[in-house]
């Protein structure tokens, strides 16, 4: 009796296991594909310990100090 309940379990994990396949696109039929000459490359940013770079797009980079124990960190 217990190799057939577990048989029954195997079988009934199998079948669960292949229930929840997806291609992977969580968006299907809302998204479209984008070339890659319509793409933006993405840029390197390096960080130190003395100064951070923030990126506020259209304006031009601001230097805030965050790395100051002297400082608590907020919005630029």
């Amino acid at each position: 009796m217990k190799k057939i309940l577990m048989m029954l379990a195997l079988i009934a994990g199998t079948v669960a296991a292949y229930a929840q396949q997806s291609s992977g696109d969580y968006y299907e039929g809302l998204s479209r594909k984008i070339g890659f000459s319509r793409m933006i490359p993405p840029h390197g940013l390096e960080i130190t310990y003395d100064k951070t770079v923030h990126i506020i797009f259209p304006s031009p980079v601001r230097y805030v100090d965050l790395g100051s124990p002297n400082l608590i960190a907020g919005k630029a």
